[in-house]
C-alpha cells in the first residue's frame, strides 16, 4: 500500500516537472532575436577566445559573425540573448533580414 502511494506521488512529481521544462522551452521559441552590433559580437566572443583558446564553439560563432557580417553586407545581426556570461546564439541567415528588407 505505501509503495503504490509512493509510486502515485513520484508519477505526479515527475509529470509536473516535464510540464514546466516544456512550458518553459515552448515560450522560449517565440523569443524574436534583437540587434546586436557585429563590432561589440566580434569584441566579446574575442576576449572570450583569449579566456578559453581550445573552445571550438566559440571559435565557429566567431566565424558565423564573421560570415554572416560579409555575406550580408550588415553592421549589426540578429542575435538570441547575448550576454557577457555565455555566447550569442545567432539567428539562422534567413531570419538576419528584417521585414522591411523582405519588402524590397
Amino acid at each position: 500500500m505505501f509503495e503504490l502511494r509512493m509510486n502515485k506521488r513520484r508519477r505526479i512529481l515527475v509529470s509536473l516537472v516535464a510540464c514546466c521544462a516544456i512550458g518553459a522551452s515552448a515560450s522560449a521559441m517565440f523569443m524574436s532575436p534583437n540587434d546586436a552590433p557585429v563590432n561589440r559580437l566580434v569584441a566579446n566572443l574575442t576576449k572570450k577566445l583569449a579566456d578559453k583558446p581550445n573552445d571550438p564553439e566559440l571559435h565557429y560563432t566567431l566565424a558565423r559573425v564573421h560570415h554572416l557580417a560579409f555575406s550580408l553586407n550588415r553592421r549589426t545581426l540578429k542575435v538570441y540573448g547575448e550576454d557577457e556570461t555565455r555566447r550569442p546564439q545567432l539567428a539562422r541567415e534567413d531570419r538576419q533580414n528584417t521585414l522591411e528588407e523582405k519588402g524590397k
